[in-house]
């Protein structure tokens, strides 16, 4: 699919499920992470199968966390489902556990686990605007080894911390003229996998930095939250989405960003004139690929953590420096009459996609399949038991007389 046409393709998918919405009850209303709501929406089932309501990953954790379907567009529905960019945090997993699991107020509130699993591999691009001294477009790599000379790995921690604001302080880079960096004003799950890469990437700057404590914090999905006060440097603009951060890149010159890879038109991510490249490698789907298949699939040793499902890929090593998984966060148990076919409808979904059912579309969007190892690492732990693990969904043993209320 091309890049236009997808996009044209989610807005016809996000009309058709408006529409459907106002004339009867999907039989899953669901919604989430932005970062891949165009792919979610050329997949999900439309009409009175599926809603999908891109709210964020923090608001689309917690309206399933709380089985909470107002930020979803629908009232009084079980949330079976949700999609996420970041990983449920311990203090989520806590007070969940708290309400639903270990001393729930009344035995209706005993929901039972809440799984979080992968679903696609995904890039963080870095788009830039900005000719050489001369005029002239040029490729713009920055290297994995620190260097006097060219740019590097420690450029890119730099602009994004605000220390550096000219790029002409940039060696190597034949440019110069002011800095303006753009960043998501709203929760993001993209500026939460660029926080991971700058966590592990850049050196603590001490205490004269812009950020907090001096570093880069993980899975923080609000950029501004970063910076001491909350308070982004002179140099930085706020912009809203994935299509907003792309557009607002290319309308003036000296700006630079950071935007998931499904708003781009494949071609343009190998052009390093358009999007950096990091340590030589473009944003591709082959290179993003390799550095998603350093993660290793869990073990029975690992696999009752979430941080197996979803690591924190850091700077990977090998292939495109800026990648993580997009996750769905689902309920393992529900009780009551499913009047609406929520589970058998959920999970045939779930079933589709680690078939590989979707992986053509899933690449036409630019992100990445999981690999076979992975996809048959969550069907036999969430979707059939064959791991024997117990984590499925509807586990007859784990789920006996316990579950989220279906309505």
């Amino acid at each position: 699919m091309s890049f236009k046409k997808s996009v044209l393709a989610s807005a016809v998918a996000l009309g058709l499920m408006s529409v459907a919405a106002g004339a009867m009850a999907q039989k899953v209303v669901t919604g989430g992470a932005t970062l891949p709501q165009g792919l979610y929406t050329s997949i999900l089932p439309v009409g009175p199968n599926f809603s999908y309501t891109g709210t964020g990953s923090g608001t689309g954790k917690s309206a399933v966390l709380n089985n909470n379907s107002t930020p979803f567009g629908a009232t009084n529905r079980t949330v079976p489902m949700a999609a996420s960019d970041v990983v449920i945090t311990s203090t989520e997993d806590t007070n969940y556990a708290a309400a639903h699991i270990t001393a729930p107020a009344t035995p209706a509130d005993n929901w039972g686990p809440m799984l979080q699993m992968p679903s696609v591999g995904t890039s963080v691009t870095i788009p830039f605007n900005k000719t050489t001294t001369a005029g002239a477009a040029q490729a713009l790599n920055f290297r994995g080894t620190l260097s006097n000379s060219v740019p590097d790995l420690g450029d890119v921690c730099a602009i994004f911390s605000g220390a550096t604001n000219d790029w002409s302080q940039i060696p190597g880079s034949n440019r110069s003229g002011p800095i303006t960096v753009l960043y998501r004003g709203e929760g993001s799950g993209t500026s939460a996998l660029l926080g991971n890469f700058l966590n592990a990437a850049c050196a603590a700057e001490g205490s004269t930095s812009n950020l907090k404590g001096g570093v880069w914090t993980t899975d923080t999905q609000t950029f501004a939250q970063q910076f001491v006060n909350n308070t982004v440097p002179s140099n930085f603009v706020s912009v809203t989405g994935s299509a907003g951060m792309r557009d607002a890149v290319f309308t003036a010159q000296g700006r630079i960003g950071y935007v998931g890879p499904d708003v781009i038109p494949t071609a343009d991510l190998a052009d390093a004139t358009k999007y950096a490249q990091l340590r030589g490698f473009s944003p591709t789907i082959a290179n993003t690929q390799l550095a998603i298949a350093a993660a290793p699939v869990p073990t029975n040793a690992n696999a009752g953590t979430r941080s197996a499902w979803l690591p924190n890929f850091g700077v990977p090593s090998n292939g495109y420096a800026i990648a993580g998984f997009t996750s769905w966060v689902v309920s393992q148990c529900f009780t009551g009459t499913d009047t609406n076919d929520t589970v058998a409808t959920m999970t045939t979904f779930l079933n589709d996609l680690y078939d590989g059912d979707f992986d053509a579309t899933i690449t036409a969007d630019n992100f990445v399949p999981l690999s076979t190892e992975w996809k048959n690492a969550v069907k036999s732990t969430f979707l059939s038991n064959t791991s024997g693990r117990g984590m499925n969904v509807a586990n007859s043993t784990v789920c006996n007389g316990i579950g989220k209320p279906l309505q």
